[in-house]
């Protein structure tokens, strides 16, 4: 998952940055502070609930095992360059 930006009104796009790479159907809103959150489904089968060695580092740092669909919320304050205090 990746956040695009534009910099003439959705003509173009460009400026690629990553926000997790073991997410799906996300959500996104900016505050009128400039913050960005972020809300992101998260979905294993059963026999897949635990944290795999193919895993990026930062799964390990916010997967739970207190269920195995989880949404996780995270928030930006550079644009969504880098997210910060992901939670269920």
């Amino acid at each position: 998952m990746y956040i695009l930006r534009s910099t003439d009104q959705g003509r173009t796009w460009s400026d690629r940055s990553p926000v997790c790479l073991w997410g799906s159907e996300a959500g996104m809103l900016c505050t009128r502070s400039g913050r960005l959150l972020i809300a992101v489904r998260f979905q294993r089968t059963e026999a897949e609930w635990r944290i795999l060695p193919s895993d990026p580092v930062e799964m390990a740092d916010i997967y739970t095992v207190s269920g195995y669909r989880q949404v996780y919320l995270a928030h930006s304050d550079d644009q969504g360059h880098t997210w910060k205090q992901w939670q269920t």
